[in-house]
């Protein structure tokens, strides 16, 4: 059975409240869980959970989601191999993200320019008219 380390929603509409919690990978994001490790609330940045039994859990093979992994690298849980995988994860996202928005903001440096060369042939038309 392959166990992942996740959160399950919780709270009202537009204020989240997590359970940090290990289930089985197929069981949906609210569903069916082994163990409940503690939880996290977004809004007061507020982290409480059994350090001891995510160590154990992740000793026993649970695959942390991309936000319990920075959870994890925050409070500088699990073993150093295993904080060191999360945290090249985490730079590989984090580089991927970048990549996009510095493709974005080049193409509207592009589009902006293109704009101004078309203003300025305008001008100058308009000029010699």
């Amino acid at each position: 059975m392959a166990v992942k380390i996740r959160l399950t929603r919780g709270g009202r509409k537009k204020q989240p409240f997590y359970h940090v919690i290990a289930a089985d990978a197929r069981s949906p994001r609210d569903g069916r869980f082994i163990e409940k490790l503690g939880y996290w609330n977004p809004i007061k940045k507020e982290l409480k959970w059994d350090a001891e039994r995510v160590n154990y859990w992740l000793g026993t093979g649970a695959q942390p989601t991309d936000t319990i992994a920075k959870l994890i690298l925050k409070e500088g849980l699990g073993s150093d191999a295993q904080r060191a995988k999360y945290q090249k994860a985490i730079d590989s996202s984090a580089e991927i993200v970048r990549k996009r928005v510095e493709a974005k903001a080049a193409e509207e440096a592009a589009a902006k320019a293109a704009e101004e060369a078309e203003a300025a042939a305008a001008a100058e038309a308009a000029a010699e008219a």
